[in-house]
């Protein structure tokens, strides 16, 4: 249903709902106080884990099948066209990995 839902994890009630452009068959990925999420058609979000507004995106070359990694303030993921990213974030946006 192209939608990234976020559930309290205490009750189990939903907190919020991301719609996004196409679906999402990996796990979405926490980083910090954001969220990482990959969709079949190549974009990449990143959510505010707090309210699930998403504050960045991208779109790459091939469908993204498999959760996103997050290390060393970098992104890493890969499509199905044999490509493997290592992403940086904007320098307006949060870093990514920070230790908590």
């Amino acid at each position: 249903n192209r939608q990234l839902v976020s559930l309290d994890p205490t009750t189990g009630k939903e907190q919020w709902t991301a719609k996004l452009k196409n679906k999402v068959d990996s796990s979405p990925v926490l980083a910090g106080d954001r969220v990482l999420a990959a969709s079949n058609d190549g974009r990449l979000y990143l959510l505010n884990q707090a309210d699930g507004q998403i504050t960045w995106e991208t779109q790459l070359n091939g469908a993204i099948l498999g959760s996103p990694a997050v290390a060393l303030k970098r992104i890493v993921v890969a499509t199905d066209r044999g490509v493997v990213y290592g992403l940086g974030m904007p320098a307006e946006q949060p870093a990514v990995g920070k230790p908590r």
